[in-house]
């Protein structure tokens, strides 16, 4: 989790520190600049893959927040040797142009590029890196919206996922680029058991990273993960005597990994003090954001006092398989089943 910043107009490189400032707490290991005119690129890094700073630039610039899990195919095919995906993202779109390079990414992104006056946003089409702009006098945009409210910005838009917006001359524009094509109906279940578990392997296998954990609930998603991430640690939590501790006790033994739970009891306090930082974090005060994030909050935060960088979590089956409230019995029965 990194975090972009840019701005385009009077004053750009002190609004970009200023956004940069406030989202800092994403990147603890590096920041920089890069700008060009009246147009400034900001980058705060949280390094996973590699050791190349942001922004990157030559002849173009480009500052992204994401995973790209095939740079390594990337750079292959561009004859480069890195270990960075940025590195590996920055040299296909000064190959390809950027319309045509976003097809060949497998991951997530949020990215900011710039070239000849002109700055484009691409967002991932599942829309999994959060970017906000706003537009006026001063044309900014980043990761978070509290930075760009830390330069006055009032009036924020939200770019899309699978979107690109182009900005030059005061003039913006935008238009999808991105998106998931539908898959065939499938009407064989067995089929459809393979075809799903073949995909949670794959990806999985692409965003595993030693060492790892994992946010546990000991539920269906979580558990699942750690069945196929044996080696990773998992870090659970809940209130002192509830059915969660419980249920995560008996997931972990029945997984055969009591040994890799980190369980966390907490109190009522602790509950109530976090809700700030969790209200602040995600910027929505919404009870249901909040109810999510809070146990994913606690466990991220327990993770990294480990020194863990990486945490993995089942958020998103939900969407993805149309959630149990959606489904009839008899899927219900199935998925319990399987």
């Amino acid at each position: 989790m990194c975090g972009i910043a840019g701005a385009a107009g009077k004053n750009a490189t002190v609004l970009v520190l200023n956004m940069l400032e406030v989202l800092k707490h994403r990147g603890p290991d590096g920041h920089g600049t890069f700008s060009d005119r009246d147009i400034t690129l900001g980058n705060v890094l949280l390094k996973i893959t590699g050791e190349k700073n942001q922004p990157i630039s030559n002849g173009g610039a480009l500052t992204y927040n994401g995973e790209i899990y095939n740079f390594r195919e990337i750079a292959k095919n561009l004859d480069i040797n890195t270990d960075s995906d940025s590195e590996a993202l920055f040299a296909l779109i000064r190959s390809r142009g950027i319309e045509v390079a976003i097809q060949e990414l497998e991951g997530d992104y949020a990215i900011a590029y710039y070239e000849n006056g002109k700055i484009t946003l691409v967002r991932d089409p599942a829309g999994v890196k959060p970017l906000y702009y706003s537009k006026g006098e001063v044309f900014a945009f980043a990761s978070e919206k509290k930075a760009l409210s830390r330069i006055g910005k009032n009036e924020i838009h939200v770019l899309k996922p699978g979107y690109m917006l182009n900005f030059s001359a005061a003039s913006i524009t935008e238009k999808e680029v991105a998106s998931f094509s539908p898959g065939k109906l499938l009407t064989i279940e067995n089929e459809a058991v393979k075809m799903l578990y073949e995909a949670l392997e794959q990806s999985i296998r692409k965003r595993y990273y030693k060492p790892c954990a994992i946010a546990f609930s000991g539920g269906l998603d979580s558990s699942i993960l750690a069945a196929m991430c044996k080696d990773a640690k998992l870090y659970s939590v809940g209130m002192a005597g509830s059915h969660d501790i419980k249920q995560t006790r008996s997931a972990a033994q029945l997984l055969g990994l009591p040994d890799n739970l980190h369980l966390h009891e907490i109190t009522m306090g602790e509950l109530e003090s976090a809700i700030p930082n969790v209200v602040k974090a995600i910027e929505s005060p919404d009870p249901l954001m909040v109810s999510i994030a809070l146990p994913l909050y606690f466990a991220s935060k327990y993770a990294h006092s480990d020194g863990l960088r990486v945490i993995l979590s089942g958020q998103g089956a939900d969407d993805c398989l149309r959630g149990i409230n959606d489904m009839n019995p008899l899927d219900q029965r199935t998925l319990k089943y399987h």
